[in-house]
């Protein structure tokens, strides 16, 4: 996967998985953070920078 094509599947997930995005259901919450860590994870090595 390109650095653009993570990016956007990320972004894709977050509107699936945020509760104000899904009207109000907070099931999938647990999920979202799951989601956001590992973003977060891969934003923080070396060879992946958020442009």
């Amino acid at each position: 996967w390109t650095k653009p094509e993570v990016r956007k599947a990320y972004k894709k997930l977050i509107k699936v998985l945020h509760p104000d995005m899904n009207g109000g259901d907070r099931s999938q919450e647990e999920q979202l953070q799951e989601v956001v860590w590992a973003w977060d994870q891969l934003k923080s090595s070396r060879n992946f920078k958020d442009q």
